[in-house]
């Protein structure tokens, strides 16, 4: 291996009429490892469906993974189960500590009892629901040599199809040295990991090695989005490197290569069309975290966003009496449903304090935004102390011109008293809500 230089040798390849995408019927497949280490954050009907794919694939001698792979999948899967055992933790830590203690006058009043039998109520509903989750959690620490993706893989992967890379490691080097130098993809866009971008380099030469051994297309199924695998248009993704795909068909004598993302793959072969939504959202979750070679873990919105959504009931409250609604909790992307006057309004709601980095706004918005066609509005709502809104007006505004469809209200709170910075929904609903500043 060494560094390539695209049509170098043969100058009148640039013109040729080809189709430069291999089929999904007859190719082969290789898959990375953010794409074994998906199913963690899958249901079990999504992961099914994967392993219904890879096993109908590894039958026809379509699927493969570089040794590569699974050595970086058994490096980072204890990082991925402790990410999921830290969630069961932080989910089994709701809790009413406080105590309800009001002026003795209405220790007798009807409502204030039948307050205080609720409020007990839940307090023994919530100590029931954290000692089931730490029984999850225990089941989940129990995973360090076995888990239930880890039980399918075995029947799937074997010697047979996790392949070796032929090149020794000072041969990998010196072409590391060339080809990142010259920014010859891949790899060079995670010099700043722990192995200096090499695991993508042996990745691909193992990919080169798989196709002139089997002389057949190749589709590379991964979460990588990174600008040494991808041609970029402000910061998404449109088509693979053109690099890789003639360094592909010049080392394979012709035959073609492709990169998709799994929730492609099960799309292509027939997977049910809810296992394919739900990889879809993953990968906006890959997507948008750091390196997408492993699953980020999950945002967590903790009690300042509880908070917030206290208050944002209440508002609804003061509303209700000139606009009638139906309200309904949704456990997701989206909070809140407000059917009115035959419309329905999808609401968010979080807490300044909680949004660290525009990162972490991308993120929020890009998961929720995907339901906006479903509804007659999408509403971000965000509370905060002056300090912690800072900048999110403009950062919101910013967004709206990325052609996200959403509206929101930006509320700045200082103590009890509350006044909105920045308002731009549409439904009378909502100004309503807010009319009250």
């Amino acid at each position: 291996m060494d560094e390539f230089k695209p049509f170098l040798k043969n100058a009148a390849d640039i013109f040729s009429v080809e189709n430069a995408s291999p089929d999904f019927e007859n190719s082969i497949f290789v898959i990375d490892t953010n794409i074994l280490l998906a199913p963690y954050r899958a249901s079990n009907e999504a992961f099914e469906e994967v392993t219904k794919i890879y096993s109908k694939l590894n039958q026809k001698s379509q699927l493969f993974i570089p040794a590569q792979v699974a050595r970086e999948f058994a490096k980072n899967r204890p990082a991925v189960l402790t990410s999921l055992h830290k969630q069961i933790i932080n989910a089994s830590g709701a809790s009413l500590s406080a105590k309800l203690k009001i002026a003795p006058i209405l220790d007798t009043d009807e409502d204030f009892i039948e307050a205080k039998r609720l409020f007990d109520e839940a307090k023994d509903f919530l100590n029931k629901h954290r000692q089931k989750m730490e029984l999850v959690a225990s089941k989940v620490a129990s995973w360090s040599l076995d888990d239930p993706v880890l039980q399918q893989y075995r029947k799937i992967f074997s010697a047979k199809n996790i392949i070796e890379c032929n090149l020794n490691n000072d041969v990998i080097d010196a072409a590391k040295v060339k080809r990142f130098k010259s920014k010859t993809p891949p790899g060079y866009k995670d010099l700043s990991k722990d192995d200096g971008g090499i695991g993508d380099l042996i990745i691909w030469s193992t990919i080169i090695q798989i196709g002139k051994e089997q002389q057949r297309d190749i589709i590379f199924i991964t979460a990588e989005t990174k600008e040494d695998w991808y041609h970029l248009v402000d910061g998404h993704h449109i088509f693979p490197r053109y690099e890789l795909i003639e360094e592909y068909k010049q080392a394979t004598k012709g035959h073609r290569l492709g990169i998709a993302n799994l929730s492609t793959l099960l799309k292509e072969r027939g997977a049910d069309e809810k296992a394919v939504l739900e990889f879809e959202d993953n990968q906006a979750d890959l997507s948008n975290s750091q390196d997408a070679r492993f699953p980020a873990t999950d945002i967590q919105l903790n009690q300042p966003t509880v908070a917030a959504e206290f208050r944002f009931r209440r508002r609804l409250s003061s509303a209700s009496s000139k606009f009638p609604f139906d309200l309904s909790y949704v456990y997701g992307d989206i909070d809140f449903l407000i059917n009115v006057s035959g419309s329905t309004i999808a609401v968010c709601v979080f807490n300044a304090s909680e949004i660290s980095s525009v990162k972490i706004l991308n993120t929020l918005i890009y998961k929720s935004s995907k339901f906006a066609k479903s509804y007659n509005e999408l509403v971000f709502v965000i509370y905060g102390a002056q300090h912690e809104i800072g900048l999110l007006p403009s950062l919101m505004e910013a967004f709206q011109l990325q052609n996200f469809l959403f509206s929101y209200i930006i509320v700045v709170e200082s103590g009890d008293f509350e006044h909105v910075m920045a308002n731009n929904c549409n439904h009378p609903i909502m100004q309503e809500i807010y009319s009250l500043f």
